[in-house]
């Protein structure tokens, strides 16, 4: 592996960032409710589904990040491009004026990847939108953000305005498949910490990396959500334009449940459509 990019060869104060992340995992976190309830109480087994999941919640995980709710209802301050909810290809920059924490997106620089691995991490031991059963180390986390870094897809995090140093969530794409063909379409990630979801953290990091794929030049995003039963994600996708196109059965197994995958996929709008 080459040596990891710094933030000033990565252009830490780029307006629109080159960053990206990991290899394409699947689909976005665990439910915040169950999440938060297991949180209180480790030894509880939340449900999702038809049968219980039990939530192997790390309480150094929790420790180490000191996640709390970020409960100012103001506005969102950064990623303020945002995409048109309700089309299916509707350009972005359609205001939706609805109370968020004011916060800030930007990329992904190194000096994040510790609390984006302990997040991640959380997400792979208490919850199934990730089929990966032992989470990755730091060096590992450091390996798959530097090796899709290097070729400008995005991967950024969410913080508080009032501590931009905090990771409240991240997410990232990469091309779907290796092969040339597959140029335009990309498959799209996003994690939020515990605590801090149902609070527009991934609606702002999900609308960044939009922006930034049809700045680029994509012409479809794939989201593949794992688990049937994860409507958090689910709905997420959907405020943001996804359609659904089908269900993979059984192809996964986590927590001694058989799991499908949910796809759901978005058309972007060309940058700078020619008028018929």
């Amino acid at each position: 592996m080459r040596g990891s990019p710094t933030p000033r060869q990565l252009g830490m104060a780029s307006a629109t960032p080159p960053m990206r992340g990991p290899p394409a995992e699947i689909g976005a976190g665990v439910d915040a409710q169950a999440v938060e309830t297991a949180a209180k109480n480790p030894s509880i087994k939340a449900r999702a589904g038809p049968t219980p999941i039990p939530l192997a919640i790390s309480e150094a995980i929790l420790n180490r990040l000191s996640w709390h709710p970020v409960n100012a209802p103001i506005r969102r301050e950064a990623s303020r491009r945002r995409l048109d909810r309700g089309s299916k290809s509707g350009p972005p920059g359609s205001a939706m004026t609805v109370d968020r924490p004011p916060l800030i997106v930007r990329p992904c620089f190194q000096q994040d990847l510790e609390t984006v691995q302990l997040i991640y991490a959380h997400h792979v031991l208490s919850g199934t939108g990730t089929f990966e059963l032992e989470p990755p180390t730091l060096e590992q986390m450091t390996e798959r953000w530097s090796a899709v870094a290097q070729k400008g897809w995005p991967f950024v995090v969410a913080s508080p305005v009032s501590d931009p140093s905090r990771v409240l969530g991240f997410a990232y794409a990469v091309q779907y498949r290796d092969r040339a063909a597959y140029a335009k379409t990309f498959e799209s990630s996003v994690y939020v910490g515990p605590t801090t979801q149902r609070l527009g953290v991934g609606e702002a990091l999900m609308s960044e990396v939009l922006h930034s794929l049809r700045d680029d030049g994509v012409r479809e995003v794939l989201a593949f959500i794992g688990d049937n039963y994860n409507t958090a994600s689910k709905e997420l996708h959907a405020k943001l334009g996804f359609q659904f196109v089908g269900t993979l059965k059984n192809v996964g197994e986590k927590f001694g449940r058989r799991l499908d995958v949910v796809v759901m996929q978005r058309t972007l709008p060309r940058l700078n459509p020619q008028k018929t």
